[in-house]
């Protein structure tokens, strides 16, 4: 009987017509492109190649912690966020790795089902924007490494969220009793992604209960866009009520701050800003500043893993200017 011969990196990558390092990229959940994954893909599929790793790990749950993040060239991803997961597994010796996959659905379940195949102590899911109903199938079904969601909630697994409806709840309130009597514009996401879907209609009620001394107007744009709030604000900015723009993401503070900075109407608005303590939140120079300790919530993430409760802990701060 024939030997069965041992598939290398170098037959990988000589089928793909990729070079070896890219392969080896691709088995170390390193960022490539998803032309090059799927090459590999249907190569892996045709010599229907199962990693070592997959049959000596069976019998020993490794200590290994995945957090499997949706990468593309327009995302930018949370570092202080990713430090602070980094840092509290760390102080529990748990070894962390970080996998790029792609925003992609059905790319990212690829990718969470060759994770799982390592038999990791846990997986921290970043879900991508778009979603389907095999990818949460196959979230919901995985039983033998532990799965966490950030900011996306699948009945049977756990999650993790920022309580942005508390946050602006808690904004409003303050709204109240600094800037009473006023007129508030609430600029925010008309289809919001499925992944927030629910979370943005919940600080939209949650803002309009908050507040009791002024007067709201709620105006929706398609998206998180640049060219879509300067349309709006050549449609609404002469004519406005409104003295006071809470903006419901960074996106649309900054995307804001630069139409009313280069139309000289500046001064016209206090707006408000939501966004970790950087560059970009300092560049925008909000009246209103909501400022999200991410390292801090980086850190719940991996609480929450662990069934700790995290609920009492501050993780942001509004202050007026």
């Amino acid at each position: 009987m024939n030997k069965e011969r041992k598939i290398t990196y170098h037959d990988i990558s000589k089928k793909a017509n990729v070079a070896i390092g890219t392969v080896s990229r691709y088995f170390n959940g390193e960022k490539i492109s998803d032309k090059t994954r799927i090459k590999i893909d249907n190569v892996l599929k045709e010599i229907n190649y199962v990693p070592n790793f997959a049959a000596s790990t069976l019998r020993k749950k490794s200590s290994d912690i995945y957090v499997v993040t949706p990468s593309s060239e327009n995302e930018t991803i949370n570092m202080p966020l990713i430090n602070g997961i980094k840092f509290e597994l760390n102080l529990r010796n748990i070894n962390f790795f970080q996998f790029m996959s792609s925003p992609n659905p059905e790319m990212y379940e690829k990718d969470i089902k060759y994770i799982n195949q390592r038999n990791p102590l846990g997986i921290i899911s970043f879900m991508p924007k778009k979603i389907n109903t095999s990818l949460i199938k196959t979230l919901k079904e995985i039983k033998s490494s532990e799965i966490i969601t950030y900011n996306y909630e699948i009945e049977g697994v756990k999650h993790h969220c920022i309580n942005f409806p508390e946050i602006f709840k808690n904004l409003a309130e303050k709204i109240d009793e600094k800037l009473p009597n006023n007129n508030i514009a609430f600029l925010g996401i008309k289809n919001a992604d499925t992944l927030n879907q629910k979370m943005f209609q919940e600080v939209h009620n949650n803002f309009i209960n908050g507040i009791k001394k002024s007067s709201v107007t709620f105006h929706y744009l398609e998206k998180n866009d640049f060219s879509l709030i300067t349309q709006w604000m050549e449609k609404t900015a002469e004519y406005c009520p409104a003295n006071i723009v809470v903006c419901e993401t960074h996106v649309l503070s900054v995307s804001l701050y630069e139409f009313l900075y280069r139309n000289n109407l500046r001064d016209k608005f206090i707006i408000s800003d939501i966004g970790k303590d950087d560059f970009s939140q300092k560049m925008v120079d909000a009246d209103i500043k909501i400022t999200i300790d991410y390292f801090k919530v980086g850190r719940q993430i991996v609480k929450s893993f662990f069934g700790e409760t995290t609920t009492k802990e501050q993780i942001y701060k509004i202050s007026f200017k």
